[in-house]
């Protein structure tokens, strides 16, 4: 299927559902599709943007600006997206849910600045920070763990 027709295809889903998943098309689709899908799709309530990495801020803006009735969004695994767009998310959008998972400039900074900014929040944040943080967080936690253990045990 050519790029065209797979553009073709997915507004189609989008124009006739209320959501579409695009992680398993990650691969096959660059920013200037997902603007495309967001300006074709204006009744979305669901988008899945899971492990597009090439995203940037633009596809975001792009899903606010077209997608008005979008109420819940999953990103995931992406180095561009930045804590300015995930605001102007949460700010211009009436989100229900807006979930982050591993990406990279989406910090626990970023996630305690959304709570601090918004004590009416109406947004599920649901956040798994950067795989190489959570990985490090674990083994710290776990030789900490080790050698208070061991300093216990010597101290018996």
């Amino acid at each position: 299927m050519s790029q065209e027709n797979l553009v073709d295809e997915l507004i189609g889903f989008g124009q006739s559902g209320l959501e579409l998943n695009l992680e398993p098309a990650h691969d096959k689709l660059e920013e200037a599709d997902i603007v495309s899908i967001a300006q074709e799709c204006p009744d979305l309530e669901l988008i899945g943007l899971q492990k597009f990495t090439q995203l940037t801020d633009d596809a975001l803006f792009a899903l606010m600006n077209f997608c008005p009735k979008l109420k819940v969004i999953y990103l995931s695994d992406n180095n561009h997206y930045t804590a300015d767009a995930i605001f102007q998310l949460l700010d211009g959008l009436n989100l229900r849910e807006l979930h982050i998972r591993q990406c990279r400039n989406i910090n626990h900074g970023v996630i305690k600045a959304i709570f601090e900014g918004n004590m009416e929040l109406q947004t599920k944040v649901v956040w798994q920070p950067w795989a190489s943080a959570t990985a490090n967080a674990t083994a710290n936690a776990t030789a900490n763990a080790t050698a208070n253990a061991t300093a216990s045990a010597a101290a018996s």
